[in-house]
């Protein structure tokens, strides 16, 4: 695990290169800690950060270069199916100088091409230089685990882990206007342009070739499952679940795990344990119903496991900031503070940790899963044009206040509206758009301006693209793993572990886990008022999970900073808000913030509002700066 960089020249000799390339790699320091490398050439440079998991002897170093052919690699994640290609590799006559992945990798793009890509059982982000060929590829695995941010000019393209080592090389910064309409529509930005303008990420499942002239080739090598196997059972599901647990134990180092009682990180844990493999476990305590601390304590000292706690930090704006700065892209979600302290904690044992992330979007384990399911049985015999009034009189009927009670019940007066929005919506998009909205243009709340608001109302949904299936629900999932995966859940892991030096592997972002499981049948997945009933019933053979812990019920896991810091949290968010360069943009309607914050009490949906024009406030005073430019 580390980070990369580089700068490729395709018409002229590359001026600077060992000063640009350094800068570079400065700025993802942090990424790898344990060692740095470059590899400059006429026209090209590359930078490796190393965070040493595999092969921590320096014959691990990078850049790697093969001696024969010329070709280099810079290369950041794991390759744990490296060992079978190494054998193989072996009796066609090649001879390795290390034990590193990064290695077998390099030779293999040689011997078998491009196409071996396909083949990694693993993540990554890496870049190639093929001599023969003079060509530069630059490829991301096919979740988007790992982040690959690239710019290209004239006469250079520049890529890096990261987007502060392209900032570096700019002389000015500008803003992406449709990004800025997407985090404040969904919370974070879900396209592959990122939120500066003219810096792209590669796409989850593709690479990238640019040649001499500088032309581009993007190829697609992994999409997700279209069909699903009905042969596949459940108990092949915990099976798919230890091999995937098992595969992601490989490395010269311990490894740790997030462990926080809900049955995700716990069955990660229990499968740790099959293995024989003993674990430190780190928790992150809330406060009240909410805390699940004490059954994750219990289960971690069943299995013979020390643990760590994590608990509210006192100086929550400087949690806030750093978050930030290492996130790059805003994410206005509140879970970015634990996650922020949980990593930083682990960091102080591990290099590496495993992760539940991902069992809801593949397993439809999150709220607005359940409530298409639910709401999917009634639709289709509503008229379209309900009015509000007459919703509120058919629920006892139609039984909306179970329904209501998921998703959009949490958003307080505004759930009839929004509910009466989804009957008469034309397609599967725009009722996906609207219950992943934070702010819908439809909505009765002012705190955006009438101006941004009215962009907001021509905002082209990238969900528009995953309208060509019938079943909004199997439409949600595919959706829900190629933006919220990839743009939101693994960019904020990514980010916020590497920022204190830690790897985070996640069993069922898996890709063979996925091509069973993401469609199976969901009228499998909802019984007895749980969701993901499929996957627990899965698991009901592990000896080291109880009945009990398979079959209760998720609590919910998020922090609302109006409940857990006080009345100096009002104080802080009118301060830090009102005085915010960010407000010369015109997106925020001052006064109308200003008023709900001074509001007594506030429902999820405010809270989660205010928290994100908090944090795009603070990332935009921190980028909005000309300390990461050139000039």
């Amino acid at each position: 695990m580390c980070g990369i960089g580089g700068i490729y020249s395709y018409k002229n000799k590359l001026e600077s290169a060992e000063r640009r390339i350094k800068k570079m790699s400065s700025l993802i320091e942090h990424r790898g800690p344990d060692d740095e490398g470059h590899w400059i050439q006429e026209n090209l440079a590359f930078c490796h950060r190393r965070l040493s998991i595999i092969d921590t002897s320096r014959n691990g170093r990078q850049p790697m270069i093969h001696k024969e052919t010329g070709n280099c690699i810079t290369f950041n994640g794991e390759f744990y199916n490296y060992k079978t290609f190494r054998d193989r590799l072996k009796k066609l006559g090649y001879e390795f100088h290390s034990e590193s992945d990064t290695e077998v990798l390099l030779y293999c793009l040689h011997e078998f091409g491009y196409d071996f890509i396909r083949k990694i059982k693993g993540f990554f982000a890496f870049a190639f230089w093929n001599e023969k060929e003079k060509h530069l590829l630059l490829a991301r695995d096919a979740i988007g685990i790992k982040p690959l941010y690239y710019q290209t000019k004239k006469d250079e393209i520049i890529f890096s882990s990261e987007i502060k080592p392209i900032l570096s090389q700019k002389e000015n910064v500008n803003f992406n206007d449709r990004a800025i309409l997407s985090y404040f529509r969904y919370r974070y930005n879900c396209d592959n342009e990122s939120i500066f303008k003219d810096i792209n990420k590669i796409p989850q499942g593709h690479y990238i070739t640019i040649y001499e002239d500088g032309s581009t080739d993007l190829k697609c090598f992994w999409t997700p499952p279209q069909t699903f196997d009905p042969n596949i059972e459940t108990s092949d599901l915990a099976k798919s679940l230890s091999l995937s647990v098992k595969e992601r134990l490989v490395a010269d180092v311990d490894i740790g795990c997030f462990l926080s009682g809900g049955i995700d990180s716990s069955s990660i844990i229990a499968n740790m344990k099959e293995h024989n493999y003993k674990t430190h476990a780190y928790t992150f305590q809330l406060q009240g119903n909410d805390d699940e601390s004490i059954e994750a304590k219990d289960f971690s000292s069943q299995l013979g496991f020390a643990q760590s706690f994590v608990g509210i930090a006192e100086d929550f704006d400087e949690v806030f900031k750093k978050a930030v700065l290492a996130l790059e892209e805003p994410i206005g979600d509140s879970i970015i503070y634990p996650t922020y302290l949980l990593c930083q904690k682990a960091s102080e044992k591990h290099k590496v940790v495993l992760s539940g992330e991902g069992a809801d979007e593949i397993l439809g384990g999150y709220v607005h899963h359940e409530s298409i399911f639910q709401l999917e049985k009634i639709r289709p015999y509503l008229p379209k044009n309900l009015t509000a009034k007459a919703l509120e009189k058919l629920k006892p009927l139609l039984k909306l206040n179970e329904i209501l009670k998921l998703y959009p019940g949490k958003l307080g007066d505004e759930s009839i509206n929004r509910l009466r929005r989804y009957i008469s919506a034309d397609t599967n998009s725009e009722r996906m758009g609207l219950l992943n909205s934070l702010f819908h243009p439809y909505s009765e709340n002012k705190l955006l301006s009438p101006d941004f608001r009215d962009q907001l109302m021509k905002y082209v949904s990238p969900y528009d693209q995953f309208e060509e299936r019938a079943d909004i629900y199997e439409n949600t999932l595919l959706a829900d793993l190629h933006f919220w995966s990839a743009d939101y859940s693994l960019l904020r892991m990514d980010r916020l572990g590497m920022a204190h030096g830690l790897e985070v592997r996640y069993p069922f972002f898996d890709t063979d886990f996925i091509s069973q499981y993401l469609l199976y049948p969901k009228e499998k997945r909802y019984r007895r008022g749980l969701r993901k009933f499929h996957f627990r019933k899965g698991l009901e053979n592990n000896k080291y999970l109880s009945k009990k812990q398979i079959f209760t019920k998720k609590k919910p896991f998020q922090i609302r900073p109006d409940h857990y810091f006080g009345p100096k949290y009002a104080k802080y968010l009118k301060e830090r808000i009102n005085s915010s360069s960010a407000l010369d943009l015109n997106l925020i309607d001052l006064p109308s913030v200003n008023k709900l914050i001074d509001k007594q009490k506030m429902n999820l949906v405010e809270s989660k509002q205010l928290f994100a024009i908090l944090i795009f406030c603070i990332w935009y005073e921190e980028f909005n700066s000309n300390r990461w430019f050139n000039g």
